[in-house]
């Protein structure tokens, strides 16, 4: 700009000398944003965004827009052991691997399917531990009555038929599972299964027939720790 006399001394543009609202896209650069230090992680919590409200420029909390409920990890076991209990006394069927937890908010899915057979039964129960096995800690479902009798309010399967085929023979067994979401509120988890029979003249056969382990099975279980 051209001048009459002498050129005025240079000043810092500030604030108060721009009208609110007058800078519009087309004065911005357009690596505004992808010019800038990538953050390299997942925002925290409080980490704020720019969003447009209805066509009013706020801030939000990254809390407010963030996924749930996502897996974080999987571990997967299968096994053909055969166990014939015949016993009030609970016996260990399975014990997991110990879980490292992304959270003490974490929660874990425990699925399993059992090949079961038996006569009358009784029930099968789930414990769970934060130090590796050293404790172990009752989980807590529902009073089944006379079938959990053993386990009582903190089995997830009731075995109470009769498993007999038409013969009157202990030949059959079954695909029977559950699926149960636990809290462990800790960063280490691991869990076990044991079964008790409701009675000492009660059978409950796991992987096999009751009259002939010959004739067997397999049954799976799965863990999968859930983020919050």
């Amino acid at each position: 700009m051209a001048y009459i006399g002498k050129i005025p001394t240079a000043a810092a543009l500030t604030a108060s000398d721009i009208t609110d609202g007058i800078i519009t896209n087309a004065k911005l650069a357009q690596d505004i944003i992808s010019g800038d230090t990538a953050l390299g992680a997942e925002p925290a919590d409080t980490d704020e965004l720019l969003v447009s409200d209805a066509g009013v420029l706020k801030r939000m909390d990254y809390s407010y827009i963030k996924g749930g409920g996502k897996v974080l990890q999987v571990a997967n076991d299968f096994f053909a052991t055969s166990f014939l209990v015949t016993s009030t006394t609970e016996t260990v069927i399975w014990t997991g691997s110990n879980l490292t937890l992304a959270d003490t908010s974490s929660k874990v899915l425990i699925m399993g399917d059992f090949s079961i057979g038996g006569s009358f039964g009784g029930s099968m129960r789930l414990e769970y531990s934060t130090n590796d096995g050293t404790d172990w800690n009752d989980v807590t479902t529902a009073d089944m009555g006379t079938t959990d009798a053993q386990q009582d309010g903190k089995a997830l399967i009731g075995i109470h038929h009769s498993f007999l085929d038409i013969y009157g023979a202990n030949y059959t067994a079954l695909q029977t599972g559950f699926n149960y979401m636990h809290s462990p509120s800790s960063t280490s988890a691991k869990y076990r299964l044991s079964i008790a029979t409701t009675d000492t003249s009660y059978t409950v056969s796991i992987n096999r027939r009751i009259n002939n382990d010959d004739y067997g099975g397999i049954s799976f279980v799965t863990q999968m720790e859930v983020g919050a």
